[in-house]
C-alpha cells in the first residue's frame, strides 16, 4: 500500500503535464500503458485509445466523488506511459477534547496522517482512539482526549506540641513556660490532573521546610505553701496543702501514739503524713496526725468525731489538708 501526500500528487501532476506536452503523433497511435493507483492499491491498465482520465476510471469501475483526489485531472487525455492516482475522500467524525463532534474528510490512510492533514497537533499526554497507526475507515469516530496537569504549591504551618515536665521547684497547680513553642513550616505540592478541561484526579506531596519546636512547660509537684493559723494565737506559720479523701470515725480506746482520741485526732498513712504532724482542715479545725487505720492508705485521712451522729453526717468527701512545718 502506498500513501500519497499532496506534494507527491502535485509532483505527479507536473510530470503528467510534461508527458502530455511532449507527446508525438506516433505515441497517440501506440498502446497506452497506465499505472493505476487507487487508495494505495496499484495495478497496470493498457488501452489502444486515448481516453480521458475520467473515461478510463469509468471503464475500470472506479467511482469518483467531489471529495476525491485524482491526479492527473479528470479531463486529462491518456498519453503514452502514465500514472493515475486516485485517493478517495473518507468522511469521518472528530471529537477533539471539548466533546463537540465535527464532520471531517480525509485522504490519509492512517489516523496520525489525518490529524497532520487537518493541522491538529497532540501534546505528550494526549491520547487518541483509534490509535495513530490505525487505518482510517469511512464512518470512523476519532476521539482525542486532551490531558493537562496543574501544579499548585502552597505553604502550611505545622503546629507545635507541648511537653510538660514535672518539677518540685514549683508548687502544685503552678506552671512555668521554660521554652515557647515555635510553629514549623511545610510545603504542600498539589498536582491536579485534567481530561478535556475537567478534573479527574489530584495528588499531594508534603515536605518539611522547617520543623516545629515543642513548647516546654514546667508543672509544679511541690505541696502548695499556705498560712496556717495556730490555735489561740494570732500568729501564722508556713505549711503545705494536700488534696485528700476524708472519712470519719468515733469510739474509745487510745490512738497509735497512746493518746485518748478527741476532736482534732486524725488517722493518717504515715508514709504520706508523719505522725505528730500538726494539721489544719477547713470546716474541722486544727488537728494532729495522731492515729493510723487499716483502711487509711495513701492520700486518705480519717477524722475523729466525739459522736456517731457527727461521724455519719460527715461521711466521705474530698478535702484540703494543710500541714504545718
Amino acid at each position: 500500500m502506498r500513501q500519497w501526500g499532496r506534494k507527491r500528487l502535485y509532483a505527479l501532476a507536473a510530470a503528467v503535464a510534461v508527458t502530455v506536452a511532449g507527446g508525438t503523433s506516433a505515441a497517440v497511435s501506440s498502446v497506452k500503458t497506465v499505472s493505476l493507483d487507487v487508495d494505495g492499491a496499484k495495478r497496470t491498465v493498457r488501452t489502444v485509445r486515448s481516453p480521458l482520465v475520467s473515461e478510463l476510471l469509468q471503464q475500470q469501475g472506479i467511482a469518483i466523488s467531489p471529495d476525491d483526489l485524482v491526479v492527473p485531472a479528470l479531463n486529462t487525455r491518456i498519453q503514452g506511459l502514465m500514472e493515475v492516482v486516485v485517493v478517495h475522500g473518507k468522511k469521518v467524525r472528530l471529537q477533539d477534547g471539548s466533546g463537540r463532534e465535527l464532520q471531517k474528510i480525509t485522504h490519509a490512510l492512517t489516523v496520525g496522517d489525518a490529524l497532520k492533514e487537518w493541522g491538529i497537533s497532540l501534546n505528550q499526554d494526549d491520547s487518541v482512539n483509534p490509535p495513530l497507526s490505525a487505518a482510517i475507515v469511512a464512518g470512523d469516530v476519532i476521539r482525542i482526549v486532551r490531558r493537562e496537569k496543574q501544579v499548585v504549591v502552597t505553604e502550611e504551618k505545622i503546629p507545635f506540641q507541648t511537653e510538660r515536665q514535672s518539677t518540685d521547684q514549683l508548687d502544685q497547680g503552678e506552671e512555668k513556660v521554660l521554652s515557647p513553642g515555635v510553629e514549623g513550616l511545610q510545603r504542600v505540592t498539589t498536582t491536579i490532573f485534567y481530561e478535556n478541561g475537567k478534573e479527574v484526579n489530584r495528588s499531594e506531596e508534603r515536605s518539611v521546610v522547617s520543623p516545629p519546636t515543642d513548647r516546654v512547660v514546667a508543672v509544679g509537684t511541690r505541696p502548695r505553701q499556705v498560712l496556717l493559723a495556730s490555735r489561740g494565737a494570732g500568729s501564722f506559720t508556713e505549711g503545705s496543702a494536700l488534696t485528700m479523701v476524708a472519712t470519719a470515725y468515733t469510739g474509745g480506746g487510745t490512738t497509735a501514739t497512746g493518746h485518748v482520741p478527741g476532736r482534732g485526732t486524725v488517722a493518717v498513712d504515715p508514709s504520706v503524713i508523719p505522725l505528730g504532724t500538726r494539721l489544719f482542715i477547713p470546716g474541722y479545725g486544727n488537728a494532729v496526725a495522731d492515729d493510723v487505720g487499716g483502711s487509711v492508705r495513701g492520700n486518705h485521712v480519717d477524722l475523729y468525731f466525739p459522736s456517731e451522729a457527727e461521724a455519719r453526717a460527715f461521711g466521705r468527701r474530698m478535702i484540703t489538708v494543710y500541714l504545718a512545718r
